[in-house]
């Protein structure tokens, strides 16, 4: 006898011998009127929805159900009657005001009862949107994904393809779905794809990786990174890969670029009569072959080291810090300068560097090239020395002709002029007396004149009355030619300058102020000579036009040349400072010790 049976032996309501059965029954039972009033309820009824027995059994099943789906699904009551055993789903409103989805198996038990069996399903739909709303993600993730996707069987076949997978490969979903990626797959990496499939299938592995080559529908070669991942069913049966693919096509292209670049790079470092380094976090990253070779080491003991220890002169290193700290901080980008490197043995010798900031490996970095320029330094030093000894000679000669012109034409034209005098006085023609008179005129003219001449092929006043002295004569000689107003100052009180050092700085003041007077269209010059610790220095300064300083690496005026090879002669360093409209300031600075008598 099943259970609805014995609950229609019992017209009267609960059967005392079955009340247990329905007390005690794993699932929620009510026993309801064909009008929806509740009869009776078992305890599980109660717990699912927070009523009491009492509660429940004064209210219509109408009252528990959702409205809205209760307008739309009414209750079947005539069906019920009719014999008909109904199982629905409802949504049935808890005391505290909650949805509970539940199962219903209702069933007449005469013509005037209904029980309905109930079991809650919550949790189940609670599971089931969860699903819904993760395959949802998942199709969607899938369908968009910017990388290709597929689901592959286990024996190669395409089960499914997003759009971005057909895209790679050149083929549409449905030719997608008549192959199998082996198809697809070039042939040299074929066996290597297959032999990491097996080892997954054989559990070794869960997941692989591998670079390797479709080919496309075109025919052309397409690089692709494929990550398989291995779906078991719950008794750990293979079920299908999900393969992800990435198109690096292009970035494969741009690395075998940048590899061909490296190599040329590489080569042409290694192969380069100039040395190169590279310099991070204070110490060489690199060093090319010649680089090492110029210093006496090999690439190894060079590696790693300190460039400053290593590879610079120890009076020329406070360069090679200033240099540094000004590309690294970002002072300047790029440098370029002379200085004595170090070989391994102490040896010091000239180098030229260049070098600029860069990004290497990953952080900032010194890269650049360096040039033994030992012998150039010697050459320069030779035609130096050359034109020394050439500019000794022709101030030699200019001397003696200043001389000569002085003593032998003056003394001349000064007897003649005597001469002429007296000669003057003995006429008694008014006419001759006057031709006489103009000869004398110009006697007087062409005496001063050679005077200008000898004066001008050597400053007498430099050797009688010493340097101070002949710039200040200098000055106040330029400012009668030429109009410009001049002012001179010194505070060198004593100082024994070796003639031709003299001469040197002499001749170097005479050709910056003729400058002046050709081009600057001053109104002012000013000019100092100071000695400050242990140089002397010249600073000769113009309110003039000024220039484009960017001129100075173009133009090759013979007058600048001729300044700065005298203050080469003397280790002496020479700068011009200038804008346009702004003036002209020339600054000569010279070490004492290579200018004084010792």
């Amino acid at each position: 006898m099943n259970f609805w049976r014995r609950l229609q032996l019992n017209k009267k309501g609960r059967d005392e011998k079955y009340y247990p059965l329905f007390e005690y029954a794993s699932d929620a039972i009510m026993v309801l009127e064909f009008t929806g009033l509740i009869l009776d309820v078992n305890e599980n009824m109660c717990r699912l929805l927070q009523y009491t027995r009492d509660e429940l059994l004064s209210k219509n099943l109408t009252q528990l159900l959702d409205p809205d789906e209760l307008n739309q699904f009414p209750l079947r009551f005539r069906e019920l009657f009719e014999g008909r055993e109904l199982l629905a789903e409802r949504k049935m409103i808890k005391k505290d005001g909650n949805i509970a989805f539940v199962e219903a198996s209702v069933k007449k038990i005469d013509n005037s009862r209904i029980i309905t069996i109930i079991r809650d399903i919550t949790y189940l739909r609670t599971v089931q949107k969860q699903i819904a709303v993760s395959e949802s993600l998942f199709r969607s993730a899938f369908e968009h994904s910017a990388i290709g996707m597929g689901l592959v069987s286990i024996e190669g076949n395409w089960i499914k393809v997003n759009r971005q997978l057909c895209r790679i490969v050149g083929y549409n979903e449905e030719e997608m779905m008549r192959c199998r990626f082996q198809d697809i797959t070039h042939p040299d990496d074929l066996e290597a794809d297959l032999t990491l499939l097996r080892q997954t299938l054989d559990g070794k592995i869960n997941v692989y990786r591998i670079e390797k080559r479709y080919i496309h529908k075109d025919g052309s070669v397409v690089w692709i990174n494929l990550t398989a991942s291995l779906i078991r069913d719950e008794r750990n049966v293979p079920m299908y890969f999900v393969s992800q693919v990435e198109d690096v096509t292009e970035k494969k292209k741009i690395s075998e670029q940048l590899m061909e670049s490296e190599n040329k790079f590489r080569t042409l470092v290694e192969q380069s009569l100039v040395g190169v380094y590279i310099i991070k976090n204070g110490v060489f990253s690199y060093v090319s072959p010649r680089y090492a070779e110029i210093f006496g080491y090999t690439q190894e003991e060079m590696t790693n080291s300190f460039p400053a220890e290593t590879a610079a002169y120890p009076e020329d290193r406070h360069l090679y810090y200033e240099y540094t700290e000004d590309r690294l901080s970002g002072r300047v980008d790029y440098v370029h300068y002379e200085a004595r490197g170090m070989k391994k043995g102490g040896e010091p010798f000239w180098v030229e560097v260049f070098g600029s900031r860069t990004y290497y490996e990953g952080g900032l970095a010194i890269i650049g090239t360096l040039l033994d320029i030992s012998e150039r330094k010697r050459q320069e030093e030779s035609m130096r020395e050359l034109a020394s000894h050439l500019q000794d000679i022709r101030e030699e000669e200019r001397y003696k002709m200043s001389r000569e012109i002085h003593d032998e034409l003056g003394q001349q034209l000064t007897a003649l002029k005597l001469e002429v005098s007296a000669l003057r006085f003995k006429l008694t023609d008014d006419v001759a007396r006057q031709k006489a008179g103009e000869i004398i005129d110009l006697i007087s003219t062409t005496i001063n004149t050679v005077r200008k001449i000898a004066t001008d092929l050597r400053p007498y006043v430099l050797d009688d009355l010493g340097l101070v002295a002949a710039l200040q004569w200098q000055t106040r000689e330029f400012e009668k030619r030429s109009g410009i107003k001049s002012a001179f100052t010194s505070n060198v009180i004593d100082i024994d300058v070796e003639p031709k050092n003299g001469l040197a700085i002499f001749r170097i003041y005479q050709e910056s102020l003729t400058n002046i007077m050709r081009h600057a269209h001053a109104g002012h010059v000013s000019a100092i000579l100071k000695e400050e610790e242990d140089s002397l220095q010249l600073i000769v300064e113009d309110d003039g036009d000024g220039f484009d300083p960017t001129l100075l690496k173009t133009t090759k005026s013979l007058g600048l040349v001729g300044i700065k090879e005298r203050a080469l002669v003397m280790n002496g360093h020479f700068e011009i400072t200038t804008a346009p409209g702004k003036g002209t300031t020339l600054s000569l600075s010279i070490p004492l010790s290579k200018i004084v008598h010792p």
